[in-house]
Parts: structure tokens; sequence; C-alpha cells
């Protein structure tokens, strides 16, 4: 059975025998098996138990975690040298195995019995001069006699032709006590003077078992001195790394290995020493990911085959997870396709540590939403230097319209890149590219004053009104109205028809009267692509002025001047009183929206 010693933090110890079949419950509550009077145990905190081969320490839920060996865990093995910490107990691990080890009988034998050894001898011969009957007188001889081993000579063929009996009994040498052979060992007794034995001597011997008491306690102290360093420089490094010195963690592993290379908590102390390298680079106000990254591969490859690595797995797959999120969110602030991959590679090497709970521990973890971000960022940066180059490539071609086009994907895509500086800055190339494109013509021509002929001759058209309808007033309001082709001018008062224009099918707009320039019409004859004036109460021709071409939105009229943009790119500059073409300006680019003026009416401004 296994062996449990108690320690209270008061100097007691208690040892608690557990089997197999029983688990054993420690806690506050007297129900327990281990009592712990702390103010720290829960009634129930946690039990030991025989599961899969080793016993094991868990945690009850409201005590929700347990202090193995200086290390956080719910559940763990329980091996031999572990402990327990609760408030001020410590419970530790004697001997884990399930039953006390085999004992060798001692078997006690009797003492040899003396060997009985007949020997045939011959009859000692009387002497002569006895007589027959002092012969048959004489006592006989002894059949048996006692005869010590050690004493070959008694048993020889010459001792037995001598007298010996015909029957010998061999019995064992006599052996003096031990302290009567150490006596006589020291005893300087029955030595001449000047003859003593030195080394034998009482005092010699007395000095020898000294030094050897001395040299046993010395390699004893040197023992106890080497495993109290060697506890210290442990608990130590175990603490500096529970405080987050990773640093000093590392520094007194190292002290330990190099001191102690054979003690038995040096696999620990090799998996804990690489734990604490990954920890340095993930943790603090900096971290730096791609080295914690690098330092986890190599605590895989350095410990991963150390029984102890198995106990700091899941601390390892924790960090490597938020080594991962660290390298996604890096990925996303800067957009780099290289992070993005360490990141991914991190993710991999998480489910490689992390085993089959990887798949649990990130779906609860930020890590696939913050990678899919990052892919986000990283693809939207590749778009965004993409569309750069292609203006780049336009601006280099003098090519305004291949910028705009590549601008226009982009923004399309992500519409914040609108006011990105790069952008605003080929754009202004963009734009200089148009400026130096612009070209203005002074060339001037005069408006005509006959209308075009029209081959179908004067148009006919059916008004009906309603009952009651009054007649057109001299002076009231004008309405202008477009259809099949033909352009009205209608009374705005009553509704009576004034008169009707041809101006073709395709004609972009009804007639514009002029703000500020009387009872005037600005409209389009799409026949003929000319821009023509109509008094507005007539409908008679006042100037005709060419187009070259048909366009689809109305003049602007600013002050005097009538600014007509043509799909080509050209904005036509035309007196409005006389209908002559001032100059053209040629912007390259098409148009096909009515300019707009500023309030000063210094600047107008062209959709292209």
């Amino acid at each position: 059975m296994a062996t449990l010693e108690v320690h209270d933090g008061r100097g007691r110890v208690e040892y608690v025998a557990i089997t197999r079949e029983t688990p054993v419950l420690f806690g506050a509550d007297p129900k327990c098996d281990v009592v712990l009077d702390d103010p720290m145990a829960l009634p129930f905190h946690g039990r030991i138990r025989w599961r899969r081969g080793k016993f094991r320490v868990e945690a009850f839920p409201e005590a929700k975690a347990l202090e193995v060996s200086g290390k956080k865990v719910v559940a763990t093995r329980f091996l031999q040298g572990d402990e327990v910490r609760v408030g001020g107990y410590r419970i530790f691990m004697l001997n884990p195995e399930d039953k006390p080890p085999d004992a060798e009988p001692t078997i006690i034998r009797p003492p040899p019995e003396a060997s009985v050894t007949p020997v045939r001898a011959k009859p000692k011969p009387l002497p002569r001069r006895r007589s027959r009957s002092d012969q048959e007188a004489a006592p006989p001889l002894a059949e048996f006699a006692l005869v010590q081993e050690s004493d070959p000579a008694f048993l020889s063929e010459a001792t037995i032709r001598q007298g010996m009996p015909s029957r010998v009994v061999v019995l064992p040498p006599e052996v003096d006590p031990w302290w009567r052979r150490a006596l006589q060992a020291v005893s300087l007794s029955g030595q001449a003077p000047g003859q003593e034995r030195i080394a034998t001597s009482p005092v010699v011997l007395g000095l020898v078992g000294v030094l050897v008491v001395l040299v046993v306690t010395g390699f004893s102290l040197w023992g106890i001195i080497a495993r109290t360093t060697a506890d210290r420089l442990f608990l130590q490094a175990t603490d500096s790394e529970k405080n987050g010195e990773s640093l000093n963690a590392i520094r007194l592993y190292d002290l330990f290995l190099q001191g102690y290379p054979k003690d038995a908590r040096a696999g620990k102390a090799r998996v804990y020493r690489a734990l604490a390298n990954v920890r340095q680079y993930a943790s603090g106000a900096g971290p730096i990911w791609s080295n914690a990254l690098e330092a986890a591969h190599e605590m895989v490859r350095e410990v991963g085959r150390v029984p102890e690595y198995r106990d700091a797995r899941m601390d390892l797959a924790e960090l490597v997870l938020k080594t991962a999120e660290g390298l996604a969110d890096r990925a996303k602030a800067s957009a780099d396709p290289k992070t993005l991959d360490q990141a991914r590679q991190a993710a991999k090497f998480h489910e490689q540590v992390a085993g089959q709970a990887a798949k649990d521990l990130q779906g609860r973890s930020r890590l696939p939403a913050k990678l899919a971000d990052a892919e986000a960022a990283v693809v939207k940066d590749q778009t965004r230097i993409k569309a750069l180059s292609e203006m780049d490539t336009a601006v280099a071609k003098g090519s305004a319209a291949g910028v705009f086009a590549a601008r226009d994907g982009l923004v399309d895509r992500y519409p914040d890149f609108a006011l990105h500086r790069d952008v605003i800055a080929r754009m202004t190339q963009a734009s200089d590219l148009i400026r130096q494109g612009v070209t203005y013509s002074q060339a001037t021509r005069a408006a005509e004053s006959t209308p075009a002929d029209d081959p179908l001759g004067p148009p006919t058209s059916l008004v009906l009104r309603s009952r009651g309808s009054k007649s057109a007033t001299p002076d009231g309001p004008i309405v202008y109205a477009l259809e099949d082709g033909l352009a009205y001018g209608l009374d705005g008062a009553t509704g009576a028809p004034l008169w009707q224009a041809s101006l073709g099918a395709s004609c972009p707009f009804p007639p514009q009267g002029v703000p500020g320039g009387g009872s005037t019409a600005l409209v389009v004859d799409a026949r003929v692509n000319a821009l023509i004036c109509l008094e507005g109460r007539t409908g008679r021709l006042l100037w005709r002025q060419d187009l070259s071409e048909p366009v689809k939105a109305a003049p602007l009229v600013l002050g005097n001047q009538i600014v007509q943009a043509t799909p080509t790119g050209k904005v036509l500059l035309i007196d409005l009183n006389s209908g002559e073409l001032q100059g053209t300006l040629d912007l390259g680019l098409p148009l096909t929206q009515t300019p707009v003026a500023d309030e000063t009416g210094q600047f107008f401004y062209v959709l292209a």
C-alpha cells in the first residue's frame, strides 16, 4: 500500500496509508481521511485515488485547483516525491507502490553435529615383562576418543598405530567470543619490551576509528549540504518562474543542472527551464512573438521526450496559443504576409502540442477571429499595393484615365481608401496630368440667325384644352415643354399654346429659360447638333450656334456667358446675347453633366 506524509506547518508529521481500492479525501471536514486544520482548506478540498495504473490527485469543484509541486492544476498524477500544498499543510507521496517490498525469510540452521569416524587400529602389544594374568587384569582401552578438528595429527596413521582407540569422535574447533578475540588483538601482554605491534596498539586503533568517524561524518554533512543546496536552488527557481521572473528562473535552473545533473528533479528542471525560456518572450510589456514561437519549437525538440514534459505540455500549449493570437494581431496591424504565415504556423504547432484538446481550446479562444481579421487586412493591403502600382504605371504612361480607373476599382472595394494619403498623392499626379493635357482655343465663330431647313415642312399639333379655359395673356409667365421632338411654349397662367418648334426626336432636354435674360430660352436642335436661342413668347429664332456633336446636358448660364459641355470633353464658351463662340476648352475627358459655378461666379466645375 502507498504512504502519505502530512506536515501541518507546526512541526507535526502524520503518516497515512492508502490503498488502490479506496479514495482518500482531504479537507477541513472531520469526515475526511486527512483532516486539514487550516483556514485555507475547504470542507472537501480534494481527493487521491488510483486510476489508470497511477495514483492521481484531483481538486474538488469548490477548490477549482490545487497547488501540486508548485503548479496550479485541476488534476494530475501523484508520484513519489510530489507535494500537495493546502494553506500551511503539505502532503507528500512517500511510497506509491500498492504492496510492501518482498522480504527474504531468515533461515536459522542448527550447528553441525560432531562427526563420528570409526577407525580401525591395531591393538597395542603389551610389554613382555608383564604376565598373562597381569595382562588380563589390566583395564581395557577406551573405545572412543574426542579429538579437536583442528588437530589432524591425532588422526594420522602413525598416531593411530601408537595406541589410538578404534573409534574417534571429531569435535568442531573451540572459538573464543568476539570480544575476547578483540581484546587479544589489541592487548600488549606477552610481548617483550620494544617489540610491541604499533599498528594494533589501542592508541593507533582509536585514532583510526576517530578518523573513520570524521570521514563518515564529513561525507554525511557534504551530502546533507548538497541536498539542501539543491532543494534551495530548485525552490528558488520554481518561485521565480511562478512570480513571472523568467530570466532569474532560467539562471537558477542552469545552476541547478550544472551542480546536480543526476538529481531526481533534473528532468523537471530541464522542462521548466525551457518553459521559462518561452515565457520570457511571450510575457511582459513588449512580447516578442516570433522569438516565443522559436523557443517553443526548441523546447519540444530538446525536452519533448522527457517524461516530465507531459506535466508541462498544457502550459506550453497555452503559451503557443497566446503567441498565435499575438502574431495574428501584429499581422492585422502591419498587414504583413510573413507575420500572418507565422501566426498560421503557430496555430498548427498548437495543434501538435495540445493534441486532441487543441480544437476545443482554439474554438474557445479568439484565435480564429483574429486570424480571419489578419487575413482580411493582408488582402486589403495587397489590393492597395496592387492598385497603387497600377496608378504609378498609369502616371508613368501619362494616362490620367488609367489612374482614375485604378483608384475607382480600389475605392469600390474598400471605400476607406478614398482619403488615403498614397491614393491622394497619385490623384494629385493624375490631376496634374489632366491640367497638362488641357488645351484652350481662342478661335471664335459667329452664330447663325436663320433656322435650319426642315425637309418635312412645318409641324402641325392638336392641343386639347378643358372647357372654360381663358386665352393667353400678353405678359403672363411662360412654361416650356418637350414632346416627341417638338418644343412648346405655353402661357403659364392659362395653359394656352404660344408656339412650337421642331427639334428632333433625340433632343436631350426641354427649352431652358434664361434667368435674368427676359423671355428667352435655350434649347438644342438635335437634328443639326446646334444650340439655339428662342424668344420665349413667340418662339422666334434669335441665334443658332453649331456644336459639331450631340450633347446630353443642358448648358450653364453664367452672367452673359453660356458654358456648354460636350461628351468628347470640350467646354464651349458662348456669348449669351450674340451666340458667338468665344473660345473652346478641351479637357480630353468625356463630359456628360452640366457645369456648376461657385457663388462668386469666378470658377465652375465639370464632372468628367
